[in-house]
């Protein structure tokens, strides 16, 4: 039985900036699953894959255990019992008798576990899976007489041992009596008997026998030989148990994260969120109805949540409007999307297509004391400048709210040679800022930029008053009110 992965978290993965999962709101998901699981889906998520056929392999492993829920809740009981069938510990080894009772208990345990593949194999029968990994792996269990015959032969093995046999296959040469097969077993003695001439009451060696002092080098060792035979035979055993465990133990994990995916996925069908699997093959982000699922979270109900569409072009985004105009939200759903994308999960979402990242990257603003501590801009820029590696080409950075937490001028020349610097290598960019010294010269820093590299904005769509938020992020220009009492105290300080 060869070991199964159903994540291949050993393959090439995408980079992801330590701060991406919770900067996206990603732990509002320890609300809907138990720490085991959460533990899990974080660790995977944060690790997503960058080859699309092995995205699309985990895509299709998920409808497997979606089409089939019997399957992976037979597949966790069964992970989870395996996992009983571990060897009682015994303090030394010391003596024969020691050693076979260990042996017996091993056996019986190490046959429950080598039930193990039957179980799963039981529990995949009559099941057409669209995975090939599961289909590969059902097919490999098929293969029962193997199995059997492992089992057969520890058995058979053990059952001689404990019988206290143990065979010697000798041959010698042309001046050697013995030429076949001697058995000895344990208490038993065949030396020959042979009597001194001048004494017929004491019994002594003939030195002129060879074969008497093979016999009785045997026999003084016999015990010992059989004592390490049993010992020998419970580390066999114990490998194969130990293989068992650990495969049932790595398997039952990785059904965690599949676990957790269909949680989110029921939760999506309650509230009537359409979800949908993402397609791996544009070379820009295109999305319809995409919904932030942190938001989604809040309160339970898709009632009152705007989705959003977005068909990426050439260049970079700015995305500006009121305060608390879902410009954060909108910011996050790409993010969540795009990670939930590359780890073979739905979207919550209408469509989205997208290409897949080698790096992904967010730079979201710190909560207040934490930043004070170093100093906020010092404490931003050195937040920056540990991702700045990640910003290449072929990346997806999301940058929120960035250098606000200088002058709004000092802030939009720090900015403007952000952008000029990443156009050099042309990630896909989307970045929310209030600094409405950079709105305005977005036309004049779009002609600084490298690679004919084109800054686009995206706008919070106005509603029917001042006060008034759609949460619709749409084109548009940007517009000069969109600061409230931040633009002018910044303007103030400016």
């Amino acid at each position: 039985m060869n070991e199964l992965d159903i994540l291949f978290t050993e393959k090439d993965r995408t980079n992801v900036n330590p701060e991406f999962f919770s900067d996206m709101g990603l732990p509002c998901l320890k609300k809907l699953l138990n720490n085991n699981e959460y533990s899990v889906f974080a660790d995977t998520l944060c690790k997503p894959l960058t080859d699309a056929n092995l995205i699309t392999e985990r895509q299709n492993i998920l409808k497997d255990f979606v089409m089939y829920p019997d399957l992976l809740l037979k597949f966790q009981r069964i992970c989870s019992e395996a996992q009983n069938n571990k060897f009682t510990i015994h303090e030394s080894v010391v003596s024969s008798s020691s050693s076979k009772r260990k042996l017996i208990e091993n056996l019986s345990v190490t046959n429950k576990s080598l039930e193990v593949p039957a179980e799963l194999y039981n529990a995949m029968k009559y099941k057409s899976f669209s995975s090939r990994t599961l289909f590969d792996f059902f097919s490999e269990l098929s293969r029962t007489g193997m199995l059997d015959n492992i089992k057969h032969k520890i058995n058979e093995m053990a059952g001689w041992l404990l019988n206290d046999r143990v065979s010697f296959d000798i041959q010698y040469g042309p001046s050697f009596k013995i030429k076949s097969a001697y058995a000895a077993s344990e208490g038993y003695r065949s030396i020959p008997q042979k009597t001194h001439r001048g004494n017929k009451n004491k019994i002594l060696p003939d030195p002129n026998e060879f074969e008497y002092y093979l016999n009785y080098l045997l026999d003084l060792q016999i015990g010992d030989l059989l004592n390490r035979g049993v010992v020998n035979m419970c580390s066999i055993i114990s490998s194969i148990n130990s293989y068992i465990l650990n495969f049932t133990k790595k398997l039952s994990m990785q059904l965690l994260f599949y676990t957790a995916a269909i949680k989110i996925m029921n939760y999506g069908d309650q509230i009537s969120c359409s979800a949908v699997f993402p397609r791996l093959n544009s070379d820009k982000i295109k999305a319809k109805a995409l919904y932030d699922l942190g938001l989604l979270m809040t309160d339970g109900t898709v009632k009152g949540k705007v989705p959003n569409d977005f068909s990426e072009e050439d260049g970079f985004y700015i995305i500006s409007g009121v305060n608390q105009g879902g410009k954060t939200t909108f910011l996050k759903s790409i993010g969540i999307a795009q990670l939930f994308a590359q780890n073979g999960l739905p979207v919550f979402a209408d469509e989205y297509d997208c290409p897949v990242f080698k790096n992904l990257v967010s730079h979201f603003p710190k909560d207040e004391e934490e930043a004070l501590m170093y100093g906020k801009l010092a404490e931003e820029l050195e937040r920056f400048h540990g991702s700045l590696s990640l910003m290449k080409e072929n990346a997806l950075v999301l940058l929120n709210e960035s250098f606000a937490t200088t002058t709004e001028k000092e802030g939009c020349e720090i900015a403007k040679d952000v952008l000029r610097a990443l156009s050099k290598v042309r990630p896909s960019l989307l970045f929310v800022t209030h600094n409405y010294r950079l709105l305005q010269n977005m036309k004049e820093i779009s002609q600084t930029l490298e690679n004919g590299t084109r800054l686009h904005s995206l706008v919070v769509c106005a509603g029917n008053s001042s006060t008034d938020r759609t949460y619709t992020i749409k084109k548009g220009e940007p517009q000069k009110e969109i600061h409230g009492l931040e633009y002018v105290l910044n303007s103030i300080k400016g």
